[in-house]
């Protein structure tokens, strides 16, 4: 086989498998994303509960896409493909979904300080991280604005389902790139 032709065969296998590279100062590695998947989706589900004086906010992404956003914006490894915390991962986690999500209620920017990273799991069987956050809320709202980028700046056709429940009203919503936000009014 003449050099081109391995040439192309490696960048082929490369783009197939999501390589990446790591570096550091002694040593390069590569990296692989074990789950390949065509689509690029985020579920985030949005629910008030009235006992609690709270939102609970779950957002559910593809394991290897999380590790790689964070990763490619952050320099810094999650460690959630590889069953394991790294040190840190609290910190970045919170970092981008912070700058990533945002809720107003009553046009108050409230998410920004009082949104609270709680948990997460990892889901093997459908390779997602779940990440679990509340927000503590007393009053009455009649307004939202919901604000989705969620891996949108990883990929351009990455696309963010919301479910929105308070008080019994119910709303569900696409974002991407083209609709980033969402204004709810109840009155």
């Amino acid at each position: 086989m003449n050099n081109y032709i391995i040439k192309v065969l490696i960048i082929s296998i490369l783009v197939l498998f999501d390589f990446s590279i790591l570096t550091s100062e002694n040593n390069i590695s590569f990296r692989y994303y074990k789950y390949l998947h065509p689509v690029h989706l985020s579920f985030t589900n949005i629910e008030y509960f009235e006992s609690e004086k709270k939102f609970k906010i779950l957002f559910k992404i593809f394991v290897d896409d999380f590790d790689k956003i964070i990763l490619n914006k952050y320099n810094f490894d999650l460690g959630f493909q590889k069953d394991k915390k790294n040190d840190g991962y609290k910190e970045f986690t919170n970092k981008y979904i912070k700058s990533n999500f945002n809720l107003k209620i009553n046009d108050n920017d409230i998410s920004k300080n009082k949104l609270i990273y709680d948990s997460h799991i990892i889901k093997k069987d459908d390779a997602t991280v779940w990440l679990y956050y509340s927000l503590s809320f007393k009053g009455n709202a009649t307004k939202f604005e919901i604000k989705n980028t969620l891996m949108t700046d990883l990929y351009p056709d990455q696309n963010n389902l919301l479910i929105f429940n308070y008080k019994g009203f119910q709303k569900a919503i696409k974002f991407d790139n083209n609709h980033v936000s969402e204004i709810i009014n109840l009155n």
